[in-house]
């Protein structure tokens, strides 16, 4: 973690055993959530700099994550093909949809946006 006003290093959050392959932040900055090709979550907290939790349940890596405005929701997709929304509330999966393998474009598209309706998503 950075100060991004200063360039100082506040901290190096180490926990995943592979590298990270992206970053959310909640939007009340409180909670990080970063992924990574070791197929897991982990949720930081961001005044004391610990570990909260992991999340693990993915079928290879995690390549894109995101938290509801409210922070009671996450959504993640990854390398196999699936966008999984986590409740953080219940620490679970609450829906798994897959929707294609590694090359149909899963990895990297999980967005604020898709946060914001996911309860309400219906997948065909």
């Amino acid at each position: 973690m950075w100060d991004i006003n200063s360039g100082e290093e506040l901290a190096i959050l180490e926990s995943h055993s592979a590298p990270v392959l992206s970053i959310a932040i909640s939007s009340d900055s409180k909670t990080i959530a970063s992924a990574g090709s070791d197929q897991t979550i982990k949720l930081w907290d961001v005044d004391s700099r610990q570990l909260l939790r992991t999340l693990s349940g993915n079928d290879g890596w995690v390549w894109s994550v995101a938290i509801s405005p409210d922070g009671n929701t996450l959504v993640s997709g990854g390398e196999d093909g699936t966008i999984r929304i986590w409740s953080l509330v219940l620490n679970q999966i609450s829906l798994e949809q897959g929707i294609g393998n590694r090359e149909s474009g899963i990895g990297g598209r999980v967005s604020s946006k898709l946060v914001g309706w996911a309860k309400t998503v219906w997948f065909q």
